[in-house]
């Protein structure tokens, strides 16, 4: 990262080049966006490149630059979910700037800043220093890379390294990326690239330098100020700008491991320039957001992107933004903001998500009343519908609290939420219910996906029974769910809980959208309609003429947590070294081994298991140590 005026000067430039190519708006996924809560403000002193963390003790700490006679950081915590803040420790490299601060707490409880600590054009650091007391007090802790020289020596061209950005593999080590200059003067000549380094002792030494991007094709390409994160789906991600040749255009790369990562700048992120950061959401979905001032999502772990309606900032004065997940609902935008006179401070801004392709509060947990939390009640009763946790014989099918339709007197009401944000393809829609016999109308209602389709609910049930849509096909990008109950006396009743929305269980998409294939030969997974279906048109097979190990993978999230089970429908060849439905991520994980030599499809059940992380994988594992053996699935089904 340059001086602050060289920065804006190219900012604005970038700006004037970008304006007119940004991609339509695609949804409103944050709706509406909090005023600015102000982090720091000096009125004599420049603040800016503000960055968070989220302590195990549930407090938040930022790290921030603020422009004395020499840079130093300044540390803050808040202990309101970022709503006030409080300086509570400084860090300073006397005759040094000191900038681009970056915190992450180790699994001992202690943080850590990484930093760029420099004397421009002479000498440049990365160095890591330590809290033991959750940001209070720091001592130095260790040196990532450097390149020290002669005044005046390591400028024309500039030889720096800024930018460090920490996260940890797989297998606990702490690594760190960051651009780098240093490969300038070299032949081949890079005018920046990103590195990496990882430590096996938790920041105290650091090991090699890994390539991470770097444009073999042109010198003068500068990838810069690295942010990288672990996806859902196992592999990591790094976002960086590309200046020089791209106008700095943010880029990304995705990698197996997080340290292995092929040549080159990666794929480019529409409507995004300069100074970018990535944020892996708990659903999946990633979110970016740069200097811009737009916020972008990916749906697909970077194969599309599309802009958010609703910008925290706009572009103009606001740089190095950030961003954080405050809230099972909420995202936090961190930013420099102008105040003129070369002058900027640190503002943070709260955007809340509107419903993100999945049922909102569908196990009904998140409160009581007449209307709940993310449901709309209608008809000419509503008062007719409120969410209970009473109820003879059954109560709630998992959790505390389920929703009822009951009156003592005639009524009429219907409880309904739309769930936008859907990519097309097909879907089901499932809840669970029981009901009294003596309703006139008693069904779940199902609309605006390109067709519709109500579903009889039982009624006369002494217990929860499951009902299911069947195979919806969305064109729309949009599903209603209502459900509708008429009586025409007294004390009849609906009780509903854990409604449900998954996509393509049944692959009648005909391809793997909703899934993940992964193992070390992917291609022999593929859905397909040869050799029958359990249900409908196609299924999905894991086969080849040769020796094979494949995976395919679907993550439920917003799962209610309670009991649940996994079932599918499969048949298989007799002759597989591994064969098994794999279920994980609720808390703990079970195999259940897949009947081989069938000649017609098979039920097969994970059994009853407790989710308590809100969340479940399911996963198909095939292996064969000989050709022309396959396993068929189909109609798998969380319960």
């Amino acid at each position: 990262m340059k001086s602050k005026i060289q920065m804006a000067s190219a900012f604005l430039l970038i700006v004037s080049l970008v304006a007119f190519a940004l991609p339509a708006y695609a949804y409103n996924l944050v709706g509406t966006w909090s005023s600015a809560t102000v982090v720091k403000n000096d009125a004599a002193h420049n603040v800016e490149y503000g960055r968070m963390l989220k302590l195990a003790n549930g407090d938040w700490l930022s790290v921030y630059s603020v422009y004395l006679t020499n840079v130093q950081l300044e540390i803050a915590r808040s202990t309101d979910n970022g709503r006030t803040w409080t300086p509570i420790g400084s860090i300073a490299d006397p005759g040094r700037d000191v900038d681009n601060g970056m915190l992450i707490q180790l699994p001992n409880g202690d943080v850590l800043v990484g930093s760029r600590s420099v004397i421009w054009g002479t000498s440049y650091q990365l160095k890591v220093y330590k809290s033991t007391d959750l940001g209070v007090t720091w001592s130095y802790l260790s040196t990532i890379d450097q390149n020290n020289g002669t005044p005046g020596s390591l400028s024309n061209p500039d030889k720096g390294m800024y930018e460090p950005h920490f996260y940890f593999l797989d297998n606990g080590n702490l690594a760190v990326m960051y651009a780098n200059e240093k490969h300038v003067t070299e032949s081949p000549s890079y005018s920046q690239i990103i590195s990496q380094r990882v430590s096996t002792d938790n920041g105290a030494t650091w090991g090699n330098e890994i390539w991470v991007a770097w444009d073999p094709s042109n010198s003068a390409s500068r990838p810069g100020m690295p942010v990288w994160t672990k996806m859902n789906n196992g592999q990591f991600m790094v976002v960086f700008e590309v200046c020089g040749t791209d106008n700095c255009n943010i880029h990304y790369k995705t990698s197996m491991d997080g340290t292995t990562w092929s040549s080159g700048i990666g794929r480019t992120i529409p409507g995004q320039y300069s100074a970018p950061f990535l944020l892996s959401l708990p659903d999946g979905q990633l979110a970016v957001t740069s200097n811009s001032g737009n916020l972008s999502f990916s749906d697909d772990y970077g194969t599309s992107w599309y802009l958010n309606g609703a910008a925290p900032w706009v572009p103009f004065g606001k740089a190095w933004s950030s961003l954080y997940m405050t809230g099972p609902n909420e995202i936090a935008a961190m930013t420099s903001v102008d105040q003129g006179n070369y002058r900027s401070n640190v503002q943070l801004k709260f955007g809340t998500f509107v419903n993100k392709g999945y049922v909102k509060n569908a196990g009904f947990e998140e409160n009581t009343g007449q209307t709940p939390n993310g449901w709309n009640v209608s008809g000419p009763n509503p008062s007719a519908n409120f969410v209970e946790t009473s109820g003879v014989p059954g109560g709630s099918q998992n959790g505390a609290y389920h929703d009822a339709m009951w009156s003592s007197s005639p009524y009429e009401t219907s409880i309904c939420q739309t769930v936008d944000h859907l990519s097309n393809g097909s879907y089901n829609v499932g809840a669970w219910t029981e009901s009294t016999g003596g309703l006139a109308v008693a069904q779940m209602e199902i609309s605006n996906y390109g067709s519709s389709v109500n579903v009889p609910i039982p009624t006369g049930t002494s217990n929860y029974q499951q009902i299911d849509s069947g195979n919806i096909n969305v064109t729309t990008g949009t599903v209603n769910i209502c459900f509708h109950a008429k009586s025409t006396t007294g004390n009849q009743w609906i009780r509903v809980d854990d409604v449900s929305l998954q996509k393509n269980q049944g692959f009648e998409s005909n391809d793997a959208s909703g899934w993940y294939v992964a193992g070390s030969n992917p291609d022999f997974n593929f859905p397909e309609s040869y050799g029958g279906s359990h249900s409908g048109s196609y299924h999905d097979a894991m086969w080849s003429a040769s020796p094979f190990e494949t995976w395919i993978y679907k993550d439920f999230d917003h799962v209610p947590n309670g009991t649940h089970t996994i079932t599918a429908w499969t048949e298989s060849t007799d002759g597989l070294a591994i064969n098994q439905m794999e279920v994980s991520s609720y808390g703990s994980s079970v195999n259940v081994s897949i009947p081989t030599g069938t000649t017609s499809y098979q039920q097969i059940s994970s059994g009853a298991f407790n989710v308590t992380t809100g969340k479940v994988r399911v996963a198909f594992h095939v292996k064969s140590t000989v050709g022309n053996q396959w396993t068929r699935i189909d109609d798998v089904s969380l319960n």
